[in-house]
């Protein structure tokens, strides 16, 4: 009986996760420093715009007054990704209102996003702040619980991390794992129900789909955006098996 109950433990821990085989993936540039190559618009179109300028290897948002529907300025990868590490240097002014958007298919309103703001106007208590999963999941220092406060460079050149593996999620800030959730858990479905997305039925669910650098009214510049690439799922499906 004793081991028939360890067998039964075991299974039930390894179904409340959908894990992904750890592989040796090398990093490669998800955006070349130099072009727009490799990524597009919404409508799949070549990205090129003068919302976004290239500058000695960094991609910068710029503001402009002229109103356009949202996101028609934001780029997207040409490619999709499910299991992935996506590391990316960041700036944020103090007007930026932006993020990171991924597993995205075109059309959808609604991804896990990773939430670039200016510090001052997102605490880290705050799940609209610096590196939250928006509206979804507050920052907080879970590489060392006993110190509260992130180290952020205010004004400065700042590095991101995104992390899916399976169903899991991960969101670091200068080397400080801040979010790590299980999107198949009863607690993400419940943060879920706690937020904006509480009326989206599968919200961050998909498999995989493409990344989203946001177009909100200038503030962010990128550089050095590298990724690993741990292998696709089909995008239509449902990570959790539902």
């Amino acid at each position: 009986m004793k081991h028939l109950f360890g067998i039964l433990t075991l299974s039930l821990m390894a179904a409340c996760a959908t894990p992904v085989k750890t592989v040796d993936v090398k990093e490669k540039a998800l955006w070349d420093g130099q072009t727009f190559s490799g990524w597009t618009f919404i409508d799949g179109s070549p990205a090129a715009s003068d919302r976004w300028v290239i500058e000695d290897g960094t991609l910068n948002s710029i503001k402009s007054d002229v109103k356009r529907e949202k996101d028609s300025q934001s780029l997207f990868t040409e490619k999709s990704y499910s299991n992935f590490e996506l590391v990316f240097d960041f700036k944020a002014q103090d007007t930026a209102n932006s993020g990171i958007k991924y597993l995205l298919i075109p059309g959808e309103k609604s991804l896990p996003e990773f939430q670039l703001v200016h510090h001052e106007l997102g605490s880290e208590a705050s799940k609209r702040g610096l590196g939250s999963l928006f509206d979804i999941a507050a920052p907080q220092n879970l590489s060392n619980p006993n110190q509260d406060a992130l180290q952020v460079n205010e004004g400065g050149w700042n590095t991101g991390r995104i992390v899916v593996k399976g169903s899991v999620v991960e969101h670091w800030l200068n080397g400080v794992k801040i979010v790590d959730l299980d999107r198949c858990s009863a607690n993400f479905d419940a943060q879920v129900q706690e937020s904006m997305f509480k009326d989206e039925p599968g919200f961050a669910k998909r498999a995989g789909g493409k990344i989203m650098l946001q177009y909100n009214d200038g503030g962010v510049a990128f550089r050095n955006l590298n990724i690993k690439d741990f292998g696709n799922l089909n995008d239509a499906d449902s990570v959790c098996g539902r």
